[in-house]
């Protein structure tokens, strides 16, 4: 179910475009923390908060069955839960400790 039935097609048009545009809003940042191999400027207690913000508003719109808001709203999840790995990989690297130790 994508809308309510009844729902004008301009109304489901604008929820797709905010939630895709809130959806790219993580891609700059992602490429550049990749890029850079520089993760100080992100702190985990915002990315953890952050993930989790996303996930129970992500699970609350599948029940509701709001397409256009949650498929978005997965690919942000996915650009933090990328954010939250690369900062603790580049770390480990630059301090010379092993990955998985």
């Amino acid at each position: 179910m994508d809308a309510p039935q009844g729902t004008p097609t301009w109304v489901t048009t604008f929820g797709w475009a905010g939630g895709l545009l809130l959806a790219i809003c993580l891609v700059p940042e992602t490429l550049s923390v990749y890029s850079d191999r520089k993760t100080d400027q992100l702190r985990y207690e915002w990315l953890f908060l952050y993930a989790l913000g996303l996930a129970s508003t992500f699970t609350y719109l599948v029940l509701i069955g709001a397409i256009a808001a949650y498929v978005p709203m997965l690919a942000e999840l996915a650009n933090v839960l990328l954010l939250i790995g690369m900062k603790y990989v580049f770390e480990k690297e630059s301090r010379g400790d092993p990955l998985l130790g």
